[in-house]
Parts: C-alpha cells; sequence; structure tokens
C-alpha cells in the first residue's frame, strides 16, 4: 500500500512538473509571437510614428517597451533608434547593462550625423559613465526636447 500511495504522489508530481512545461512552452509561444506581431507591425512607412511611440515609452519611463520598439527601428537605419537603443544599452534602462553595446549603437547613429549622438561620444570620450552621469543630465530627454523645439520653429533660415 504505501508503494502503492507512493508511486501515486510520483506520478502526480511527475505529471505536475509536465503541466508546468505545457504552460512555461505557451509562454514562450507567445512571447515569441508578440515579437512577431511587433516586427510586423513596424512598416517602413510607419518608422516615425513608431519612433514616436518609443519616444513617449521612454519619458514615460516604460524603458523594456522602448527597447523593443528601438531595437527593431535601430536594425532598420532609424538614427534616432540607434541612439535610443545605445542610450538604453548604455544606462542599462529596460536592457541588461552594456556600455560596449550602448556606444556601438550611439557610434553607428553618430555616424550617421545624428546630432545627439554626437554629442553623447564628446561626453563620453571625456569620461561620461554609467557610474558618474550627473541625475540632473539626461542627454536622450535633451534631445527629444531640441527636436520638438526645431520642429515648432517656422523658419530657421531667418535667425541670425
Amino acid at each position: 500500500m504505501k508503494l502503492f500511495m507512493l508511486l501515486l504522489i510520483m506520478l502526480t508530481i511527475n505529471g505536475c512538473s509536465l503541466l508546468s512545461s505545457e504552460t512555461n512552452n505557451e509562454k514562450l509561444s507567445a512571447n515569441k509571437q508578440l515579437s512577431e506581431d511587433i516586427e510586423e507591425a513596424i512598416e517602413p512607412e510607419k518608422d516615425d510614428f513608431y519612433m514616436n511611440i518609443a519616444k513617449d515609452l521612454y519619458t514615460a519611463e516604460q524603458y523594456k517597451q522602448a527597447y523593443q520598439i528601438s531595437a527593431k527601428l535601430a536594425k532598420k537605419n532609424n538614427v534616432e533608434a540607434q541612439y535610443l537603443l545605445g542610450y538604453l544599452y548604455y544606462y542599462g534602462q529596460g536592457v541588461a547593462l552594456d556600455v560596449k553595446q550602448g556606444i556601438k549603437w550611439i557610434s553607428v547613429s553618430a555616424d550617421s550625423g545624428y546630432r545627439p549622438a554626437i554629442e553623447a561620444l564628446v561626453l563620453i570620450k571625456h569620461g561620461l559613465t554609467p557610474e558618474n552621469k550627473c541625475p540632473s543630465i539626461d542627454f536622450y530627454s535633451d534631445s527629444i526636447g531640441r527636436n520638438k523645439k526645431s520642429l515648432n520653429s517656422s523658419d530657421h533660415s531667418k535667425k541670425k
């Protein structure tokens, strides 16, 4: 009788672990589907729209979601997304801290002439690191503000 009960308990435990692995497989499948949906949703003609969503997510401190969108756009040569992706890596926001990967993406953006990325590289070369970042400076948010101001000015050629 004890052997039967022990066997019954072992079968129950094994059944639970099988159920648990099926649930994990379902979760993995759902995550993979979500990633594919994001990739399909970002159509080339809507890159600016999705970049604005990524910026809004970043501003709202929803870094993981900002990362997901910016990573897709960065691979499509969107310079602003490359800069954001580099910034997220450099400071470990929404993704594991990876200074080298951060500098890589910021450099890719800077090589394309994106001014905030160029400015960020200058600061990095002068010793700005995640450890000694001045808490009052948020270069990515500052660059968002600059871009919005430049879009709102009517005519840059009149300025002297």
